[in-house]
This record gives structure tokens, sequence and C-alpha cells, in this order.
């Protein structure tokens, strides 16, 4: 039977087949989809007919998304489902399901883009990152990353950002330029609500998340190539006997030749996470306890102590590929994740509703509503939105909902 985030998932393919922005691979998806639900269908017919959508849309002006789910989980909350009929029952509450999920995605693209006049009760949309950041110069300027192209020479190394990508290429120079530019320190900082790549004069591919810092010399020395992490980030390095590449945190440091792995080292989670995706690492604390990881380890630090454990790496670099994994993950986790990412801060009226957790898969380029909404679709709670602010509320199970 389909959970929860599985509904949101095919209601994502068929929002983007319905508003025609699905490749050739994700239309068969959606065509075989609909072929095993036809209540689905014929709902999704209905929408594509001629005016179907806006009919739907008329509908839906007149109340939030919260207010749809309300109404949903009434009507469906009101039905008897007799135990012979379970099966039907549960494609019939999908279908419903799905739909709704399909207006509300399809609604938040066109609030964004419509230049109509606003409507009553108006949706907050809580839009996801994009790539943007500062270069924090040794001079002490500042250099704004984001849309626009650069390209200079700064230390004897050649910057340049382009389609999302910011690069460090040393050029031809004298070994006096070499080795200033070896101490140059730049800083790439990442805000919340942000993304972006770097990419290390020696080759080494850097992916930050929002929220994070990476100091690192324009271009690397004799010695260890060492940068210094605040927040997540996904390495890619460059393989390199002869100089070792480290990666400072203040819950210790990785050390590695040449492979690729995830590190989540944000103040706010108090411990720090190295995810081994390939190669070989060694994660050392201040207090001087190391680990080494095989691809498929992660090692968990609080700081002073260290611990190794397999894991399903997919959890915890997912986020470089567009996606977020979550397995039995709690909702205080999830929250602290998407309020980076979005630029928002959660409000929580219990603390039993972010102790629960939940599995899934969820779309890193969607709205948060669309997130939200599905959680909201459980019963678990409710929520509203006030400016960059988000309310969870438990519901109250005493009452109809």
């Amino acid at each position: 039977m389909k959970s929860v985030f599985d509904i949101y998932d095919d209601a994502s393919l068929l929002r983007k087949k319905l508003i025609e922005e699905a490749t050739e691979t994700e239309k068969i998806r959606a065509e075989n989809l609909l072929t095993l639900h036809p209540e689905l269908k014929k709902q999704y017919d209905e929408l594509c007919r001629q005016n179907g959508l806006n009919d739907s849309f008329i509908r839906y002006d007149r109340y939030s998304s919260k207010d749809a789910y309300s109404r949903f989980l009434r009507k469906v909350g009101s039905v008897n489902v007799s135990k012979d009929k379970p099966r039907r029952m549960f494609y019939r509450w999908y279908s419903a399901a799905a739909i709704i999920l399909i207006l509300i995605g399809v609604f938040a693209v066109w609030k964004m883009t419509s230049v109509q006049k606003p409507i009553s009760n108006e949706l907050t949309i809580l839009s996801p990152g994009t790539k943007k950041g500062q270069i924090l110069l040794p001079n002490g300027k500042t250099l704004n990353i984001g849309p626009k192209n650069i390209n200079m020479v700064f230390g004897g190394v050649r910057v340049t950002y382009h389609q999302g990508l910011l690069s460090y290429v040393p050029v031809q120079i004298d070994l006096s330029d070499s080795t200033s530019a070896a101490s140059q320190l730049n800083t790439f900082v990442i805000p919340r609500g942000g993304e972006n790549t770097v990419l290390l004069a020696d080759g080494t591919t850097v992916h930050l998340n929002a929220a994070s810092e990476l100091r690192f010399p324009m271009r690397f020395g004799s010695g260890q190539r060492v940068v210094e992490l605040k927040g997540e980030a996904y390495f890619e390095v460059k393989k390199d006997a002869e100089h070792p590449f480290v990666v400072k945190t203040r819950y210790g440091e990785v050390t590695v030749l040449g492979t690729a792995f995830n590190v989540n080292a944000y103040d706010d989670r108090q411990r720090c996470e190295v995810t081994l995706v390939k190669g070989r690492v060694r994660f050392t604390t201040p207090t001087k306890e190391c680990v080494e990881l095989d691809p498929g380890e992660q090692a968990l630090s609080t700081g002073s102590l260290v611990q190794k454990r397999l894991v399903d790496v997919e959890d915890y670099v997912s986020w470089t590929k567009g996606v977020y994994n979550f397995h039995n993950e709690s909702l205080s986790n999830i929250i602290s994740t998407f309020s980076k990412w979005y630029d928002v801060e959660v409000v929580y009226d219990s603390s039993d509703i972010a102790s629960q957790t939940y599995t899934g898969t969820v779309r890193r380029y969607d709205t948060m509503n669309a997130f939200l909404d599905v959680f909201e679709m459980t019963g678990d709670f409710s929520y509203h939105v006030e400016g960059r602010c988000v309310y969870l509320s438990r519901r109250n199970k005493g009452k109809s909902e």
C-alpha cells in the first residue's frame, strides 16, 4: 500500500505532465501510473479537459490548501470502510489525495507567475533555495555570487562563475605569486535559502548546502590541502597521494587521498556526520579519537566521541541529486534541514510533534507548502504561515477533522 510520500511523489509526476514540464521518461511513467489507477485517471482527465483546471482553481480560490485538506479529511473520515472493501476505499482515498496535491502544486506555480489580481486568503508560497552566495576575499572585500557571470584574476588565480559553478584555476605565474596564492584564503558563504558549487584549484569539487561556509586557499601549497567547513558539503576530491586532502570542522578533521563523501557539521545539530560514498577516509576528533571508513559507512561524532556505523548513503547525499531521503527521521531533524533550505523559522506548539518519525522521499525543488501539505494530510498536525515563520500545531483528535 502506498505511503503518504508515495502519493506526494505520484502527484508531483502527474503535475509535471499536466503543465507540460515532464520529460519523455516521466511521461511514460505518468501514463503507466494512470493505467494502474482508473479512478485517478478519471479525475486527472477531468483536469485536462477544456476549462477543467480553471474550474478547479475557481473552487480552490475560495480556501487555502489547509482548508482543502480539512474538508478532504472530514469527507474521508465520514466514510465507513467495511472490512471486505478496504482496498477499494484506499484507492478512492489515494486518487482524491493525489488530485488535491496536483492542484496545490500547480496552484503554487500559477500564483508565482500570474499577473492577475491577488485573491482573498492568498497563500504564502515558501519557495526552495537558489544558487547564490558570497566570497569573502583576503582584502576584506565581498564578491556576490548569483545570476551574473564572473571572470577575474586574483593572486595569480583565475576566478570564474558560470552556470552555477565557481571555479579557481591557477594561471601561469612565477613562484612568488604561487606562494602568495597559497596563503590567500577565501571564504565561500552560502546563506539560508541557497546552495552552490565550487571547483577548487586542485580540481576538487565541493557542493555546498544552505547555511554553510567553506574556507580554502586560492591555490594549495606544497603540503596538505586543507579546507575548513561549517555546515554541509559533498566533496569529490581530486586524488593526490603526496598531498592529503583535509577537511576541518569544529567536530574534528576528515583526512582523505581521493574519494567522495558528505560532511554534515551544522552547529545547531551538535553533531557531525561524515558519510563515505567511495574511497577511504579517516575522521579524527579534537581529542584524537579516530575511525577509518569504508564505502557505506558513517562516522558520527559529537566532538569528543566518535562511532562508526553502516548507513544507506543515499539518505545522506540525495540532496545533491535534487531530493531528500528520510528514513525513520524525526520531524524536528527534517524541519531543521528544510528551515535552512527554504529560509524559514518553524515554531511547534507541542514537543510531541517534533519527535514523530517519518520515512520517505521529498523533492528538493518543490515548494515547502507541498511538503507541509503532505504531512498535514496524515492528520498528525496542521500548519499556517506568517511571513517567513511556519507554525505547526497538533490536531485536536477529540474534534472532527
